[in-house]
């Protein structure tokens, strides 16, 4: 690459300006593009912000059609599915500086797991003083139950999770380990299947290193812990549901890892072993990949949430006969004071030093270190140490005067319960605003997985760039922008890939015969609301039809019986006039658009979402698709204003739509029990539709 080359255009540069003091992971000192960020300049000066801007419009409509949704924490069920924010612009890491990156993960990760054995064993840390022991016996995720239970290879952290961002300094630091069920990987996945695809050669000419390998590594670990059936043991992926979160990367994840998703419904207890439900009665389970909290595994030791785990499995695992990961019990370490404890843990469980430093944090329980918090108080921010994930972090610099005395009693009355921390100001990346490319702080959740006696990263991770006024945790709740995360390789790129390549012949197999009973459930009731949808659209569309082609002062036969076979009285009045026609053209436009309409059009439309959303990881991509384009369809005439033409162009295509699910369901299917109970759905809805139209028409109402 020549020296002009390597320098950024100024429509490029034109906005970027990084926060002052800040680290620019995209130029130097000189604003000259950094070694390993060439090739991407590069090309986005050869692009320019019009192409770069019709790529970002692809992207969103490629999620929104794949359906990929947040929920965010804190909104109701249903109402926080916020469609996936994906920046078009990679954030670029050097090979070099991701072995030194991995090598400090995977030190942390081994000290983690060392740690929890020990908290969960003899607990020396805690006789030798090193750990203060307020911090184990007072935290609720502490529990008792979990104390001596032995895992298989002494692996407790099966995957772990760091959240960290680059200093001023250019040096990384972790703020948080996430340590009992890190979420997120398959956002990562969706990320980079997305962008490789948008900008598939500058992927490929930049050697970006591929993600399966860490994927099958996880998947072989997890099949070596099964304590039965070595050679084809039974996985699943246990979920709180669609109201989690996090449901669509679980779904995606499982799907890509070949793993049943469940809920601890699907789960049962026998004599010391779990089970699955299926149709032709209880399936073992040997590994269950938990995206559960601890506490709710198991609501009968454990006094958790009844509904989101299986009684009995704590027993399960003490006999040995299922493994649980990550182990029950890991979420102990997700606390922000044990970063102030890490080099001495280190040292003492390791003998090493601590290679990857955490951001600088008091711990406010012993009365010198509080002293010190409440002198530089508004420069510090003060973590609750027992309810860090509920993101309650507080900055005493903004509050109130009253507000910030009540904390000051809080701190004095309770020092133990509260760590303060430094606020370091990230580095800033490129990310696309508009028709402008400008700055924004950018943090990355790291992935790791345990592979032999240490730990192999996901090369790349969840990244997300800041907006303004935005915060640190908003933005790691799904409330900032995500950015897929190129790490370069100084060597040949492998080309493993879990995925099935385009015109792979089909393996065949008599597997699949079974399917788990709550699966079956969902999808008859699927295969009826789409056909309910269906009969809805033909009915209104004659309806509209009749109404747009009467002739003038006459009345309109079998109206009435359509409407009846709707549900729906039409207008009071009996009068065969213009006024009568307008309010039931209202009434119809109700029927379809209204969400509070009883029974109407969009109830069922929700009702498809919401079931296809439980049976997600059982459905391709295409019958995904085709089901999420009737949402799609649906919410785009709902918006602005609707002539009786608009709408009946609107039922035109969902038609098309549904037509096309059904076709997908009855050409591309494999014939197993999910497809015979999607099918069974669909046929007993069309047959009492079609004797309701029978029994209406043949006695049509006055």
């Amino acid at each position: 690459m020549s020296e002009a080359s390597c320098e950024c255009s100024a429509e490029l540069v034109s906005h970027y300006q990084p926060a002052p003091g800040s680290y620019d992971e995209w130029r130097d000192e000189n604003g000259r593009p950094r070694p390993h960020w060439q090739a991407l300049t590069s090309y986005l000066d050869q692009l320019g912000l019009r192409e770069l801007r019709r790529r970002q419009e692809a992207a969103r409509r490629t999620i929104l059609e794949n359906g990929v949704t947040y929920n965010v924490h804190g909104d109701q069920v249903g109402e926080g599915d916020h469609p996936w924010q994906l920046d078009v612009l990679p954030w670029v890491l050097s090979a070099a500086e991701w072995r030194d990156l991995e090598r400090g993960l995977a030190q942390r990760a081994r000290l983690l797991n060392a740690l929890l054995a020990d908290l969960h064993g003899p607990q020396t840390v805690l006789h030798g003083g090193i750990l203060p022991p307020e911090l184990v016996f007072d935290n609720p995720a502490f529990l008792r139950a979990c104390h001596g239970i032995q895992v298989p290879r002494d692996i407790y952290l099966h995957l772990y999770a760091a959240d960290l961002g680059r200093g001023p300094d250019g040096r990384w630091r972790v703020w948080s380990d996430l340590t009992q069920a890190p979420a997120g990987t398959g956002y990562v996945l969706e990320n980079r299947i997305v962008l490789s695809r948008l900008m598939a050669d500058l992927f490929r000419d930049s050697q970006v290193q591929r993600m399966a390998l860490f994927f099958q590594r996880m998947r072989d670990l997890l099949a070596s812990l099964a304590p039965r059936h070595r050679d084809h043991p039974s996985i699943v992926m246990l979920s709180e549901g669609p109201q989690d979160e996090t449901y669509f990367g679980q779904a995606y994840l499982a799907r890509y890892l070949g793993f049943a998703l469940v809920e601890g419904e699907d789960l049962a207890v026998r004599e010391q072993a779990v089970f699955q439900k299926m149709l032709g009665g209880l399936q073992a389970v040997d590994v269950i990949l938990r995206r559960v909290d601890d506490v709710s595994c198991d609501p009968l030791e454990l006094q958790g949430e009844a509904r989101l785990g299986t009684p009995g499995l704590l027993q399960a695992v003490r006999a040995g006969n299922v493994t649980v990961a990550n182990a029950l019990g890991s979420g102990l370490l997700e606390q922000p004071a044990l970063l102030a404890f890490l080099p001495d843990l280190c040292r003492q469980l390791l003998h090493e030093d601590l290679q990857l430093p955490s951001v600088a944090t008091l711990w406010c329980g012993r009365p010198e270190i509080l002293e010190q918090v409440l002198d530089r108080l508004d420069e510090l921010t003060v973590v609750p140490v027992f309810e860090a994930r509920h993101g309650t972090a507080v900055q005493p610099a903004r509050l109130e005067d009253t507000a910030r005395d009540a904390l000051i009693v809080q701190l004095r009355a309770h020092p133990h319960r509260f760590v303060a921390q430094e606020s370091p100001a990230w580095s800033s990346a490129p990310a696309l605003d508009g028709d402008r490319i400008v700055a924004r702080p950018v943090v990355l959740r790291a992935y790791l997985t345990a592979h032999e006696d240490s730990y192999q990263a996901l090369p790349g991770g969840l990244a997300r760039a800041i907006e303004p006024g935005g915060d640190l945790m908003g933005a790691l709740r799904g409330r900032g922008v995500s950015k897929d995360t190129w790490v370069l390789s100084d060597e040949p790129v492998s080309e493993f890939s879990l995925l099935r390549p385009a015109g792979a012949p089909v393996e065949l197999s008599r597997g699949g015969g079974d399917l788990p009973s709550r699966m079956a459930d969902n999808l008859y009731w699927l295969g009826r609301y789409v056909e309910r949808a269906d009969y809805m659209v033909r009915a209104v569309r004659v309806v509209l039809i009749k109404l747009s082609e009467r002739p003038e002062g006459t009345t309109l036969p079998y109206v009435n019986s359509l409407l009846q076979l709707l549900d729906l009285k039409g207008p009071a009045t009996t009068e065969q006039d213009e006024s009568h026609y307008s309010a039931l053209e209202a009434e119809v436009q109700s029927f379809l658009f209204n969400e509070a309409h009883p029974d109407g059009f969009r109830i069922t439309v929700d009702a498809i979402r919401r079931t296809a959303g439980i049976v997600r990881d059982r459905l391709s991509a295409d019958t995904w698709r085709m089901l999420n384009r009737i949402e799609l369809t649906l919410q785009e005439a709902s918006e602005g204003a609707r002539t009786a033409g608009d709408i009946l162009e609107m039922l035109d295509r969902m038609i098309t739509r549904v037509a096309a699910f059904g076709g997908v369901s009855m050409e591309s299917m494999t014939r197993g029990q999910g497809w015979r109970f999607l099918d069974m759905g669909r046929r007993l809805e069309r047959s009492l539709q079609t004797l309701s139209l029978l029994e209406t028409l043949v006695e049509p109402s006055p």
